[in-house]
């Protein structure tokens, strides 16, 4: 009998290898420079790049304003702490630019999850893109098998934006692209719509909340 393999929370997995490789380069920094004490912000900062990185590309939330405008967020663990990291976008279609951002520390999912939610509700951003679309497409490349899903988020029926991403075997569902939805390209051929986000996506949500 078959076993399931799940992707690892990529990242945990990220996170966890940056903060090894900080220890070795403080330790590095203390040998190398006795007197100078250790730039934990120059550290770090590889830290905070990462972290930003997969909130672009691999999110646990994804949400939305009546203006087209998002906020997301990816929860990680580090340090044996629950942490996030939140930023809001404006879509601009000569580039999407970050307006505000904030990371958050807590001692449970659950207090991280609410600092989430509040955030979203101070901007205004409480349309769930991820978990609760008003529409999902899902389209199957016919040469490579590869799978890929578009959702749509709708305000007063009309489209506002929207959030595309692929899920392979080996790695989490990943950000392709979100844009506002009179900027979204021609809708491929082939596709099927969907009542629900697919178990992959619901899976790697969940997986945020995780101990």
């Amino acid at each position: 009998m078959a076993t399931e393999i799940k992707p690892v929370h990529i990242a945990n997995f990220l996170i966890e290898e940056q903060l090894h490789n900080e220890g070795v380069e403080r330790a590095v920094w203390q040998e190398a420079r006795p007197q100078e004490p250790v730039s934990e912000h120059a550290i770090q900062k590889r830290r905070r790049q990462l972290v930003e990185g997969l909130t672009k590309q691999c999110p646990h939330y994804v949400s939305f304003d009546a203006r087209g405008n998002i906020t997301r967020a990816l929860v990680y663990k580090a340090d044996h702490k629950f942490e996030a990291y939140w930023e809001t976008i404006d879509l601009d279609p000569e580039g999407h630019r970050r307006t505000s951002s904030e990371f958050f520390i807590g001692g449970s999912s659950s207090a991280v999850e609410q600092e989430i939610e509040w955030m979203n509700r101070r901007f205004s951003t409480g349309i769930d893109l991820l978990r609760n679309p008003n529409s999902i497409l899902e389209h199957t490349d016919p040469k490579t098998g590869q799978r890929s899903y578009t959702h749509f988020g709708r305000v007063d029926n009309s489209p506002v934006v929207s959030y595309q991403y692929v899920i392979t075997p080996f790695r989490t569902p990943y950000c392709t692209g979100v844009r506002k939805a009179d900027q979204f390209p021609q809708v491929p051929e082939d596709v099927r719509m969907l009542a629900f986000p697919p178990r992959e996506m619901t899976d790697y949500i969940t997986s945020a909340f995780e101990a």
